[in-house]
């Protein structure tokens, strides 16, 4: 009998350890990352440039800063509050700009579903291509989603993958439209000293 006692408990301390929820998250470059820099010019051709339009000041969540590559601790709704800041290190005046977000475990077909976080006429959302603003060089500004925006990805995620509840992302590319009309594509977002 006393056998029979331990062997539930242990089988249901082993249930509770094994269906709890993860909630390590963890955000990252691409595996593969690249220096390579492409301009737009008035022409609409683009060149590879050296230029670099935004550096990575600060990625946090609510009010926790989190580093890349480093684990942390965080409730299922973590990117609800994601906030990225980055900074206008060029000498143009920035007024639109996307960051593409990948989501590796959100499988659809032969990719995964991402998101952006974004602001003016590169915005494919109505909320984030209402914010008209102009971001001068030197300045520091931050990418969020509105909670609709976050709902409506959500949402849209689960009704294609299933998956609902996600512990990595990537950072990816990062499109800098300039007031001059001037675009630039960074693959890789060079990190502020």
């Amino acid at each position: 009998m006393k056998k029979i006692l331990l062997v539930n408990i242990f089988l249901l301390l082993f249930s509770a350890v094994c269906f709890a929820q993860d909630k390590t998250r963890i955000i990252v470059f691409p595996e593969k990352k690249s220096d390579l820099k492409m301009f737009s010019g008035e022409d609409g051709k683009s060149v590879p440039t050296e230029m670099n339009g935004v550096e990575l000041v600060e990625i946090r969540i609510k009010d926790q800063i989190v580093a890349l590559d480093k684990p942390f601790e965080y409730e299922d709704d973590w990117l609800k509050y994601l906030t990225i800041k980055l900074k206008n290190v060029s000498d143009k005046p920035i007024t639109s700009i996307r960051l593409s977000i990948g989501r590796p475990q959100a499988k659809f077909k032969d990719s995964s579903m991402g998101f952006t976080l974004e602001f003016g006429s590169l915005s494919a959302f109505g909320s984030a291509k209402k914010d008209f603003r102009v971001i001068k060089p030197g300045e520091e500004f931050e990418l969020s989603r509105s909670a609709e925006d976050y709902t409506a990805g959500l949402n849209f995620m689960i009704q294609r993958t299933g998956v609902s509840n996600i512990n990595k992302i990537i950072v990816g590319s990062t499109q800098v439209k300039f007031e001059d009309g001037n675009l630039l594509t960074v693959w890789t977002l060079p990190l502020a000293k």
